[in-house]
């Protein structure tokens, strides 16, 4: 091998691996436009609580909002996706004390407020949705005793990575209305930290 073609394929090398370095540096989000991006989601919301025949609650005449944190983009994380498709169904309890049958998707594995967390994941009863139901340490105070969900699009999921937005955590329908009867998030996904983000304890509780 001679000195130029050894030289030539050492620049092809050294090209190949900062193009790969470029590409997996994914751009920051800009706080501004993500705090905008969340503030409209949740008027959105707050407009389908106020406003629809499907809203939990019972005068929504006097309905002037939900409870929440303030958005913070430190509370979006990828987690790093196991699938577990084909694994056994999970029985799931209620706050009615039935069960319901759920088919666990994966377990996502993330670092937030500096400690490793595990959550398992669920195909939701909607079609292309994953459903992350959790407890975490604010519940009971900040947030509603039970526990909050997070849905995420299976479309947002690539390869074996999975986005978390604990920003748009949300409170189950029996929070607000005890005529609901919610699933109780298992052992597996109580966290030992506490997620101030997303919806907080309504303001009757």
């Amino acid at each position: 091998m001679n000195r130029k073609f050894r030289l030539f394929l050492a620049l092809i090398i050294v090209g190949i691996v900062a193009y790969t370095l470029f590409d997996s540096v994914k751009p920051a989000a800009d706080p501004a436009q993500f705090r905008q991006a969340e503030l409209e989601r949740r008027r959105d919301r707050d407009e389908f609580f106020k406003e629809s025949k499907e809203s939990p609650i019972k005068d929504r005449a006097a309905f002037t909002g939900l409870r929440y944190f303030e958005p913070d983009v430190v509370w979006r994380v990828t987690a790093t996706l196991e699938r577990l498709d084909g694994g056994k169904p999970y029985r799931v309890t209620m706050t009615g004390g039935e069960t319901e049958t759920y088919q666990p998707y994966g377990r996502a594995t993330f670092t937030l407020a500096g400690r490793e967390c595990r959550l398992l994941v669920f195909r939701s009863q909607d079609d292309g949705q994953l459903f992350i139901p959790f407890k975490d340490l604010t519940n009971g105070s900040d947030t509603y005793g039970a526990g909050r969900y997070l849905d995420v699009p299976e479309t947002d999921v690539s390869g074996d990575e999975i986005p978390l937005d604990f920003n748009q955590a949300y409170n189950p329908f029996c929070a607000y209305n005890p005529t609901y009867t919610c699933p109780i998030p298992p052992a597996e996904n109580h966290l030992k930290v506490a997620v101030k983000a997303g919806e907080r304890v309504p303001e009757a509780h």
